[in-house]
């Protein structure tokens, strides 16, 4: 009984004493681990560009072949990175060809981890199988960007139709006036009213001395003719 008495009233260790005993359990703590909550967090953030969560969800409930998945995250993260996955976590994140590299910690301590593109296309896939991918906020963004995918497709189309028709009534107007016209040399003995009468008589055919179109064009020539005489 005295023993246990004496037990509970010990002296207080001091600061110095108390710091010591804290490095030693730091020192002696088991390392820091990334576990499968990190690991899911970031698959479900998606990569850095907008809508891209979207786009893989899309990606991956419409196709069949791990390869086109793994291609398609290859595509769709690229190459970049960012200091913190979230706000406080101090875990880092970098893309490359190789996958999803988180860090934490400084350099000369830093733990690492590499989720490779294999790994990261079989459990997005989990993910969505399980349905914990999109939260019930991002299944109606999804709902949303069907339709709007599909309101632009249709544009798409429209637009591509009218072209075409352009295309084809340009194609089946008629030139108002030959691409080439062969004009034989004119005798530079003649003064410029007879060597306007003889091109009048040669352009005047098979067009209407009206046509607008054809009297710009002939006095045009007529101006560049004068010019080089």
């Amino acid at each position: 009984m005295v023993n246990e008495f004496h037990d509970m009233h010990k002296p207080v260790k001091s600061y110095d004493e108390q710091m010591q005993l804290l490095q030693v359990e730091a020192m002696n703590a088991p390392t820091f681990s990334f576990t499968q909550e990190i690991i899911d967090y970031e698959l479900t953030r998606g990569s850095n560009i907008q809508e891209s969560k979207m786009r893989i969800y899309n990606q991956f409930i419409n196709s069949l072949s791990s390869e086109e998945n793994i291609k398609f995250l290859k595509n769709e993260y690229g190459w970049g990175g960012g200091s913190t996955i979230h706000i406080g976590t101090r875990i880092g994140y970098q893309y490359d060809g190789k996958g999803i590299t988180l860090t934490r910690g400084k350099r000369e301590n830093e733990e690492t981890t590499i989720i490779t593109w294999n790994v990261a296309e079989k459990r997005i896939k989990e993910l969505i199988k399980l349905d914990k991918y999109l939260n019930s906020k991002e299944k109606e963004e999804y709902s949303n960007w069907l339709k709007q995918k599909e309101i632009d497709r249709e544009l798409q189309e429209s637009k591509k139709k009218l072209l075409e028709e352009s295309k084809k009534q340009k194609e089946s107007i008629p030139s108002c006036y030959p691409s080439k016209i062969k004009v034989s040399p004119l005798p530079f003995s003649l003064s410029n009213r007879q060597n306007l009468q003889i091109l009048s008589n040669r352009f005047t055919n098979p067009f209407k001395s009206e046509n607008r179109t054809f009297n710009k064009s002939f006095f045009r020539f007529y101006h560049l003719y004068l010019l080089h005489t």
